[in-house]
């Protein structure tokens, strides 16, 4: 099984688990979100009608969702497996060479309520949730030009539970950031990097830049620093009971200059994956944390902090 065709039937089954490659430990968390996922949405008759979905009055009739895919400098970028995901299905699409994309539906949604997603683990590139306007009308929806970021090709490897390695305590760091996790706590990947093997063990944090901040996070919600991290849709599970969920720490350097004592929130992205967490494809307050009394560093208040990684904002407390 390639892994393009690995991903793809783990996407089509998606929050049902994959049980074969990756090992069923990096889907296990899906099975606890309670969504069930058509894998047939992409028929919407062959009049180009849509069947029942979610049961809402405003639930439109979505046939397919389109897009490109580009980096940093605006050009294309080939994504060869691309999905739309929500609370019912989960739908796998194709990327051609100048990053377009095109994923049907066929299902009466909620647009924003589903989010678009590169499966680009594989090309180095930082792995987002994109969510669907909540006003698109239907039937097709042109989420236009997508960036995607470039992820650093370094970063110091984890200890994973498929290591067989038990659960020692871990301290990384990549690009000022560091990630802590404390003996007893197994590292859970999620399925898009298990299948790269040591290379999907990586930690890798990615800062976004400021001017590319409004295209993956509103504004409204103040965020001071934005990054992407490796690897994503991981999850920290305790060594002596791997059906509860604990967790991480994560340390920032103080980039905004923010003075010795000053309160903080982390936001973070919630996934499809472990829908229980966090609402998907939404930036919501996961920890708090304060600048060090040195003023170099941006810490997690001890006793909270990340049951997942995906992508972390920092702003100063409201």
């Amino acid at each position: 099984m390639t892994r393009a065709i690995a991903t793809l039937f783990c996407v089509s089954a998606i929050l049902a688990g994959c049980s074969d490659e990756p090992p069923a430990a990096t889907g296990a968390g899906g099975s606890g979100g309670g969504t069930s996922v058509s894998t047939g949405g992409t028929g919407g008759g062959s009049g180009g009608g849509c069947m029942d979905g979610e049961a809402s009055p405003n639930s439109v009739c979505i046939t397919s969702v389109e897009g490109r895919f580009v980096d940093e400098q605006d050009q294309g970028v080939l994504v060869p497996l691309v999905s739309v995901c929500g609370p019912i299905q989960c739908n796998p699409g194709e990327g051609e060479t100048d990053g377009s994309w095109v994923v049907p539906v066929g299902y009466q949604i909620l647009p924003a309520d589903y989010a678009a997603q590169a499966h680009a683990r594989e090309l180095g590139k930082a792995t987002f949730y994109y969510r669907l306007p909540s006003d698109a009308p239907g039937p097709t929806v042109d989420m236009g030009d997508l960036r995607l970021l470039q992820m650093p090709n370094d970063g110091p490897s984890l200890i994973v539970d498929t290591d067989m390695m038990g659960a020692p305590a871990q301290s990384v760091t990549n690009h000022g950031v560091t990630l802590d996790i404390d003996a007893g706590v197994a590292v859970n990947l999620g399925f898009d990097d298990a299948f790269l093997g040591e290379e999907g063990k990586k930690f890798q944090a990615l800062k976004v830049p400021d001017r590319f901040h409004a295209a993956y996070i509103d504004p409204s919600l103040n965020a001071a620093m934005l990054y992407a991290f490796y690897p994503f849709e991981s999850g920290f599970r305790l060594e002596s009971d791997t059906s509860q969920y604990t967790e991480v720490r994560l340390t920032f350097p103080n980039d905004p200059g923010w003075a010795p004592g000053t309160p903080v929130e982390f936001l973070a992205l919630g996934t499809y994956i472990f829908p229980e967490w966090l609402t998907p494809a939404t930036f919501e307050v996961v920890a708090t944390g304060i600048v060090s009394n040195d003023g170099m560093t941006i810490e997690t208040t001890p006793g909270e902090g990340f049951r997942h990684l995906t992508w972390v904002a920092v702003r100063e407390t409201l």
